[in-house]
């Protein structure tokens, strides 16, 4: 597996996003979310804020949050830069065209 320019593999993101996904399920919301505000940095510096990666990255964050009971915690996504991520993502998914 190659590595990219910070030294580590290409499926890091992946992983981590696994990661914090299982804490999600066992209710660690604050380490879930600390894992998908690391994997959505990763991501936007490796594919640009509109990629929809990107996208869901963000909404994992919003989930955490909301779980927490932080509904009104910080922005964490404007409305055009995820409504550019999900239609890209739409646009690549044959259920959504």
């Amino acid at each position: 597996m190659e590595a990219k320019s910070d030294g580590l593999p290409p499926d890091t993101a992946l992983a981590m996003n696994n990661l914090a996904n299982s804490h999600m399920a066992l209710g660690r919301y604050a380490d879930a979310e600390a894992l998908h505000r690391r994997v959505a940095a990763r991501r936007e510096k490796a594919f640009g804020p509109t990629h929809p990666d990107v996208a869901t990255s963000l909404s994992n964050i919003g989930t955490a949050l909301t779980r927490q009971g932080r509904r009104t915690g910080p922005k964490i996504i404007s409305g055009a830069r995820w409504r550019s991520g999900r239609k890209r993502w739409a646009s690549s998914t044959p259920m959504w065209r």
